[in-house]
Protein backbone atom coordinates (compact mmCIF):
# COMPACT_ATOMS: atom_id res chain seq x y z
CA UNK A 1 0.00 0.00 0.00
CA UNK A 2 1.38 3.37 -0.88
CA UNK A 3 0.71 6.24 1.91
CA UNK A 4 2.26 9.78 0.71
CA UNK A 5 4.65 8.20 -1.49
CA UNK A 6 6.36 5.60 0.72
CA UNK A 7 5.65 1.79 0.73
CA UNK A 8 3.44 0.65 3.55
CA UNK A 9 3.15 -2.92 4.59
CA UNK A 10 -0.02 -4.18 6.03
CA UNK A 11 1.06 -6.07 9.14
CA UNK A 12 -1.63 -8.03 11.45
CA UNK A 13 -2.16 -5.33 14.53
CA UNK A 14 -3.08 -2.74 11.47
CA UNK A 15 -5.75 -5.32 10.13
CA UNK A 16 -8.18 -4.85 13.27
CA UNK A 17 -8.46 -0.98 12.41
CA UNK A 18 -8.74 -1.37 9.00
CA UNK A 19 -11.81 -3.91 9.95
CA UNK A 20 -13.07 -1.26 12.42
CA UNK A 21 -13.21 1.54 9.51
CA UNK A 22 -14.84 -0.39 7.27
CA UNK A 23 -17.49 -1.10 10.10
CA UNK A 24 -17.42 2.85 10.86
CA UNK A 25 -18.68 3.56 6.90
CA UNK A 26 -21.21 1.08 6.85
CA UNK A 27 -22.60 2.07 9.65
CA UNK A 28 -22.81 5.73 8.20
CA UNK A 29 -24.42 4.53 4.91
CA UNK A 30 -26.91 2.63 6.83
CA UNK A 31 -27.61 5.41 9.28
CA UNK A 32 -28.10 8.36 7.36
CA UNK A 33 -31.13 7.59 5.55
CA UNK A 34 -32.59 6.35 9.04
CA UNK A 35 -31.57 9.10 10.51
CA UNK A 36 -33.74 10.75 7.37
CA UNK A 37 -36.51 9.02 7.60
CA UNK A 38 -36.70 9.77 11.38
CA UNK A 39 -36.50 13.53 11.03
CA UNK A 40 -39.39 13.43 8.66
CA UNK A 41 -41.69 12.26 11.40
CA UNK A 42 -40.50 14.32 13.78
CA UNK A 43 -42.69 18.11 14.95
CA UNK A 44 -41.74 20.62 12.66
CA UNK A 45 -40.95 22.84 15.47
CA UNK A 46 -38.03 20.56 16.24
CA UNK A 47 -36.81 20.06 12.54
CA UNK A 48 -37.18 24.01 12.26
CA UNK A 49 -35.15 25.01 15.61
CA UNK A 50 -32.28 26.65 14.36
CA UNK A 51 -29.34 28.13 16.70
CA UNK A 52 -27.30 31.38 15.91
CA UNK A 53 -24.87 33.27 17.33
CA UNK A 54 -21.53 35.17 17.94
CA UNK A 55 -18.41 35.78 19.64
CA UNK A 56 -16.18 39.30 19.50
CA UNK A 57 -12.98 39.51 21.30
CA UNK A 58 -12.39 43.53 21.58
CA UNK A 59 -9.65 45.42 22.97
CA UNK A 60 -10.08 49.07 23.67
CA UNK A 61 -8.36 52.76 24.42
CA UNK A 62 -10.61 55.68 25.94
CA UNK A 63 -8.84 59.04 26.25
CA UNK A 64 -10.56 62.31 27.48
CA UNK A 65 -9.45 65.75 28.11
CA UNK A 66 -8.16 65.48 31.52
CA UNK A 67 -8.35 62.16 32.51
CA UNK A 68 -5.35 59.36 32.42
CA UNK A 69 -6.42 56.83 29.45
CA UNK A 70 -8.20 53.55 29.90
CA UNK A 71 -7.16 50.64 28.01
CA UNK A 72 -9.02 47.06 28.41
CA UNK A 73 -10.08 44.18 27.12
CA UNK A 74 -13.82 42.75 26.58
CA UNK A 75 -15.46 39.75 25.53
CA UNK A 76 -19.21 39.02 23.92
CA UNK A 77 -20.98 36.01 23.53
CA UNK A 78 -24.37 35.73 21.93
CA UNK A 79 -26.70 32.88 21.61
CA UNK A 80 -29.53 32.76 19.75
CA UNK A 81 -32.25 30.27 19.35
CA UNK A 82 -35.81 30.72 17.49
CA UNK A 83 -38.19 27.83 16.63
CA UNK A 84 -41.03 28.12 13.88
CA UNK A 85 -43.58 26.51 15.78
CA UNK A 86 -45.60 26.46 12.21
CA UNK A 87 -46.24 29.21 9.55
CA UNK A 88 -47.94 31.49 11.58
CA UNK A 89 -45.94 31.21 14.70
CA UNK A 90 -42.25 31.28 15.97
CA UNK A 91 -41.00 31.84 19.65
CA UNK A 92 -37.22 32.57 19.98
CA UNK A 93 -34.60 33.87 22.67
CA UNK A 94 -31.26 34.74 23.17
CA UNK A 95 -29.02 34.34 25.69
CA UNK A 96 -25.59 37.00 25.86
CA UNK A 97 -22.94 38.41 28.02
CA UNK A 98 -22.59 41.59 30.00
CA UNK A 99 -23.93 42.95 33.05
CA UNK A 100 -27.22 44.06 32.42
CA UNK A 101 -26.49 47.15 30.32
CA UNK A 102 -29.23 47.80 27.73
CA UNK A 103 -27.18 49.41 25.49
CA UNK A 104 -24.29 46.87 25.88
CA UNK A 105 -23.19 42.93 26.32
CA UNK A 106 -19.75 43.50 26.51
CA UNK A 107 -17.75 41.54 29.56
CA UNK A 108 -14.21 43.32 30.91
CA UNK A 109 -12.08 40.51 31.45
CA UNK A 110 -10.10 40.75 34.58
CA UNK A 111 -11.68 40.44 38.13
CA UNK A 112 -8.77 37.76 38.49
CA UNK A 113 -10.18 35.32 35.97
CA UNK A 114 -13.37 35.25 37.80
CA UNK A 115 -16.56 33.53 35.85
CA UNK A 116 -18.59 36.03 33.85
CA UNK A 117 -22.17 36.55 33.53
CA UNK A 118 -24.83 35.31 30.85
CA UNK A 119 -27.99 37.26 30.60
CA UNK A 120 -31.59 36.90 29.17
CA UNK A 121 -30.67 39.42 26.29
CA UNK A 122 -34.31 38.30 24.12
CA UNK A 123 -37.51 36.16 24.97
CA UNK A 124 -40.11 36.80 22.52
CA UNK A 125 -42.99 35.30 19.73
CA UNK A 126 -43.89 36.22 16.75
CA UNK A 127 -47.10 36.27 14.65
CA UNK A 128 -47.73 36.24 11.27
CA UNK A 129 -51.52 35.47 10.57
CA UNK A 130 -51.78 36.69 7.24
CA UNK A 131 -49.14 37.48 4.71
CA UNK A 132 -49.09 41.34 5.17
CA UNK A 133 -49.25 41.73 9.24
CA UNK A 134 -46.20 40.60 11.91
CA UNK A 135 -46.85 40.43 15.68
CA UNK A 136 -44.13 40.37 18.62
CA UNK A 137 -44.04 40.62 22.03
CA UNK A 138 -42.01 40.14 24.85
CA UNK A 139 -37.75 41.12 24.88
CA UNK A 140 -37.17 41.22 21.11
CA UNK A 141 -34.78 43.22 18.57
CA UNK A 142 -35.33 46.87 17.35
CA UNK A 143 -38.04 46.27 14.65
CA UNK A 144 -37.57 50.32 13.16
CA UNK A 145 -35.62 51.48 10.75
CA UNK A 146 -33.04 53.64 12.96
CA UNK A 147 -29.70 54.55 13.43
CA UNK A 148 -27.83 54.38 16.54
CA UNK A 149 -28.20 58.14 17.08
CA UNK A 150 -31.39 57.46 18.72
CA UNK A 151 -30.38 53.45 19.41
CA UNK A 152 -27.44 51.59 20.31
CA UNK A 153 -27.50 48.68 18.06
CA UNK A 154 -27.88 46.46 21.08
CA UNK A 155 -30.93 47.59 22.51
CA UNK A 156 -33.78 45.52 22.45
CA UNK A 157 -37.12 46.15 23.20
CA UNK A 158 -39.63 45.36 25.66
CA UNK A 159 -43.35 45.45 25.18
CA UNK A 160 -45.12 45.00 21.82
CA UNK A 161 -44.84 45.79 17.86
CA UNK A 162 -46.91 45.38 15.13
CA UNK A 163 -46.21 45.93 11.52
CA UNK A 164 -48.40 46.20 8.35
CA UNK A 165 -46.27 45.93 5.01
CA UNK A 166 -47.34 46.26 1.37
CA UNK A 167 -44.85 44.27 -1.47
CA UNK A 168 -44.66 46.35 -4.95
CA UNK A 169 -41.89 48.34 -6.68
CA UNK A 170 -42.09 50.58 -4.12
CA UNK A 171 -42.34 48.60 -0.29
CA UNK A 172 -44.14 50.25 2.42
CA UNK A 173 -44.54 49.30 5.97
CA UNK A 174 -46.58 50.73 8.96
CA UNK A 175 -44.91 49.96 12.19
CA UNK A 176 -46.09 50.89 15.74
CA UNK A 177 -45.48 49.54 19.61
CA UNK A 178 -45.89 50.13 22.84
CA UNK A 179 -42.62 49.86 25.04
CA UNK A 180 -42.30 49.45 28.92
CA UNK A 181 -39.36 51.26 30.86
CA UNK A 182 -40.39 50.92 34.46
CA UNK A 183 -43.38 49.17 35.50
CA UNK A 184 -46.70 50.28 37.08
CA UNK A 185 -46.26 51.87 40.59
CA UNK A 186 -49.09 53.94 42.10
CA UNK A 187 -51.16 55.52 39.45
CA UNK A 188 -48.89 54.75 36.20
CA UNK A 189 -45.65 53.63 35.10
CA UNK A 190 -43.08 54.77 32.15
CA UNK A 191 -42.57 53.67 28.61
CA UNK A 192 -42.67 54.64 24.86
CA UNK A 193 -45.49 54.70 22.54
CA UNK A 194 -43.65 54.49 19.07
CA UNK A 195 -44.60 54.61 15.39
CA UNK A 196 -43.23 54.69 11.80
CA UNK A 197 -44.02 54.70 8.33
CA UNK A 198 -41.38 53.36 6.24
CA UNK A 199 -40.59 52.89 2.40
CA UNK A 200 -37.69 51.47 0.01
CA UNK A 201 -37.80 50.40 -3.30
CA UNK A 202 -34.70 50.05 -6.39
CA UNK A 203 -33.10 52.98 -7.89
CA UNK A 204 -31.87 51.27 -11.86
CA UNK A 205 -30.26 48.30 -11.74
CA UNK A 206 -28.17 48.23 -8.94
CA UNK A 207 -29.18 50.65 -6.65
CA UNK A 208 -31.86 50.71 -4.11
CA UNK A 209 -32.95 53.48 -1.69
CA UNK A 210 -35.13 53.90 1.42
CA UNK A 211 -36.87 56.31 3.63
CA UNK A 212 -38.72 56.23 7.00
CA UNK A 213 -40.54 58.66 9.34
CA UNK A 214 -41.17 57.94 12.80
CA UNK A 215 -42.57 59.27 16.14
CA UNK A 216 -41.45 58.00 19.79
CA UNK A 217 -43.45 59.24 22.70
CA UNK A 218 -42.04 58.95 26.28
CA UNK A 219 -44.78 58.13 28.81
CA UNK A 220 -44.15 60.47 32.59
CA UNK A 221 -41.69 62.69 32.85
CA UNK A 222 -41.09 62.23 36.22
CA UNK A 223 -38.91 58.72 35.97
CA UNK A 224 -35.62 59.48 37.94
CA UNK A 225 -32.73 60.36 35.92
CA UNK A 226 -30.25 57.73 36.46
CA UNK A 227 -26.74 58.10 36.01
CA UNK A 228 -27.07 62.01 35.52
CA UNK A 229 -29.38 61.45 32.83
CA UNK A 230 -26.34 60.64 30.11
CA UNK A 231 -26.61 64.18 28.88
CA UNK A 232 -30.01 65.26 29.61
CA UNK A 233 -30.82 68.15 31.31
CA UNK A 234 -31.61 67.52 34.73
CA UNK A 235 -33.28 68.97 37.53
CA UNK A 236 -32.14 69.30 41.02
CA UNK A 237 -34.74 66.61 42.21
CA UNK A 238 -32.98 64.23 39.88
CA UNK A 239 -36.29 64.73 37.21
CA UNK A 240 -35.80 65.48 33.52
CA UNK A 241 -36.35 69.23 32.48
CA UNK A 242 -38.53 67.89 29.33
CA UNK A 243 -40.90 65.84 28.18
CA UNK A 244 -39.89 63.65 25.16
CA UNK A 245 -41.60 63.44 21.79
CA UNK A 246 -39.08 62.42 19.14
CA UNK A 247 -39.39 62.75 15.74
CA UNK A 248 -37.22 60.37 13.58
CA UNK A 249 -36.34 60.96 9.94
CA UNK A 250 -34.46 58.87 8.20
CA UNK A 251 -33.26 59.01 4.36
CA UNK A 252 -30.64 56.26 2.20
CA UNK A 253 -29.11 55.54 -1.12
CA UNK A 254 -27.13 52.51 -2.30
CA UNK A 255 -25.64 53.16 -5.80
CA UNK A 256 -22.75 51.23 -7.16
CA UNK A 257 -19.58 52.51 -7.68
CA UNK A 258 -17.42 50.10 -9.85
CA UNK A 259 -17.65 46.31 -8.09
CA UNK A 260 -18.87 48.09 -4.57
CA UNK A 261 -21.60 49.65 -3.38
CA UNK A 262 -21.47 53.07 -1.87
CA UNK A 263 -24.72 53.98 0.94
CA UNK A 264 -25.29 57.63 1.96
CA UNK A 265 -27.26 58.13 4.88
CA UNK A 266 -29.26 61.20 6.47
CA UNK A 267 -30.88 60.47 9.97
CA UNK A 268 -31.86 64.07 11.55
CA UNK A 269 -34.27 63.92 14.72
CA UNK A 270 -35.62 66.36 16.74
CA UNK A 271 -37.35 66.36 20.50
CA UNK A 272 -40.45 68.15 19.51
CA UNK A 273 -41.90 68.74 23.67
CA UNK A 274 -38.99 71.47 23.68
CA UNK A 275 -37.55 74.00 22.00
CA UNK A 276 -34.27 74.13 23.57
CA UNK A 277 -31.31 71.44 22.82
CA UNK A 278 -33.46 69.90 20.86
CA UNK A 279 -31.63 68.85 17.50
CA UNK A 280 -29.55 66.51 16.54
CA UNK A 281 -28.27 65.01 12.90
CA UNK A 282 -26.02 62.13 11.64
CA UNK A 283 -24.55 61.83 8.07
CA UNK A 284 -22.57 58.56 6.92
CA UNK A 285 -21.11 57.34 4.14
CA UNK A 286 -20.50 53.60 3.99
CA UNK A 287 -18.41 51.74 1.35
CA UNK A 288 -18.83 47.50 1.15
CA UNK A 289 -17.05 45.40 -1.52
CA UNK A 290 -14.23 43.06 -2.04
CA UNK A 291 -10.40 43.74 -0.80
CA UNK A 292 -7.75 41.39 -1.72
CA UNK A 293 -10.99 38.63 -3.05
CA UNK A 294 -12.59 39.26 0.77
CA UNK A 295 -15.78 40.99 1.94
CA UNK A 296 -14.87 44.63 3.67
CA UNK A 297 -16.57 47.59 4.64
CA UNK A 298 -15.44 51.28 5.35
CA UNK A 299 -17.90 53.58 6.67
CA UNK A 300 -17.36 57.18 8.02
CA UNK A 301 -20.22 59.42 9.77
CA UNK A 302 -20.29 62.62 11.75
CA UNK A 303 -22.83 63.25 13.87
CA UNK A 304 -24.37 66.04 16.23
CA UNK A 305 -26.47 65.71 19.39
CA UNK A 306 -27.66 68.56 21.72
CA UNK A 307 -28.77 67.82 25.10
CA UNK A 308 -32.45 66.84 25.16
CA UNK A 309 -32.41 65.85 21.05
CA UNK A 310 -32.82 61.92 22.15
CA UNK A 311 -33.42 60.21 25.63
CA UNK A 312 -29.53 59.63 26.62
CA UNK A 313 -30.10 56.15 27.73
CA UNK A 314 -30.67 54.81 24.58
CA UNK A 315 -27.97 56.34 22.23
CA UNK A 316 -24.85 54.82 20.89
CA UNK A 317 -23.08 53.99 24.00
CA UNK A 318 -19.40 54.59 22.20
CA UNK A 319 -20.03 57.83 20.56
CA UNK A 320 -18.84 60.50 23.57
CA UNK A 321 -18.55 57.85 26.22
CA UNK A 322 -22.40 57.03 25.27
CA UNK A 323 -24.05 60.49 25.78
CA UNK A 324 -25.85 63.80 24.59
CA UNK A 325 -24.65 67.06 24.43
CA UNK A 326 -21.66 66.09 21.27
CA UNK A 327 -20.41 65.97 18.25
CA UNK A 328 -17.34 64.14 16.34
CA UNK A 329 -16.39 61.65 13.97
CA UNK A 330 -16.55 58.14 13.64
CA UNK A 331 -14.66 55.82 11.31
CA UNK A 332 -15.42 51.85 10.84
CA UNK A 333 -13.69 49.21 8.82
CA UNK A 334 -13.69 45.91 7.98
CA UNK A 335 -12.58 42.62 6.81
CA UNK A 336 -13.20 38.88 6.56
CA UNK A 337 -9.86 37.38 6.88
CA UNK A 338 -11.14 33.93 6.27
CA UNK A 339 -14.18 32.34 6.25
CA UNK A 340 -15.88 32.70 9.29
CA UNK A 341 -13.41 35.57 10.47
CA UNK A 342 -13.48 39.07 10.44
CA UNK A 343 -11.38 41.82 11.67
CA UNK A 344 -12.22 45.73 12.45
CA UNK A 345 -11.42 48.82 14.04
CA UNK A 346 -13.55 51.99 15.24
CA UNK A 347 -12.57 55.36 15.69
CA UNK A 348 -14.29 58.25 17.77
CA UNK A 349 -13.27 61.78 17.83
CA UNK A 350 -15.74 63.49 19.78
CA UNK A 351 -16.43 67.00 21.40
CA UNK A 352 -18.48 66.65 24.66
CA UNK A 353 -20.50 69.82 23.45
CA UNK A 354 -22.96 70.40 20.85
CA UNK A 355 -21.68 73.44 20.56
CA UNK A 356 -18.12 71.94 19.41
CA UNK A 357 -16.76 74.47 22.92
CA UNK A 358 -16.21 71.41 25.10
CA UNK A 359 -13.51 69.12 26.44
CA UNK A 360 -12.51 66.23 23.67
CA UNK A 361 -12.87 62.67 23.88
CA UNK A 362 -11.14 59.67 22.11
CA UNK A 363 -12.16 56.11 21.75
CA UNK A 364 -10.75 53.53 19.20
CA UNK A 365 -11.39 49.55 19.20
CA UNK A 366 -9.91 46.51 17.60
CA UNK A 367 -11.86 43.70 16.96
CA UNK A 368 -11.97 40.15 15.78
CA UNK A 369 -15.20 38.42 15.43
CA UNK A 370 -16.45 34.76 14.36
CA UNK A 371 -20.15 34.76 13.46
CA UNK A 372 -21.93 30.89 13.30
Amino acid sequence: MIICGQTATVTPSTQPRRTMLRALLLSIVFLVPMLATAAEDLPLWLVNTKLSGDFRYRHEGIDREGSTAVYRNRIRYRLGIETKVNEKVSVGARFASGTGDPRSTNQDLGDGLSPKQINLDRAYFELAPCEKWWLTAGKFGNPFVSTDLQWDTDVNFEGGAARYSKDGDIKFAVTGGGLWLEPYRSEHGSGIFAGQVSASGKSGSKGSWQAAAGMYSYVNRDMLADNGGFGNTVLVDNTFRTDFEILDVLLSATMPVGKSKLTILANPVMNTATSEDNIGWLAMMKLKGKCWERSCTLSYDYRVLEADAVFGAFTDSDAAGGRTNQRGHRIMGDIELIDGFTAGASAYFNTLSASGDGSWYQRWMVDGVVKF
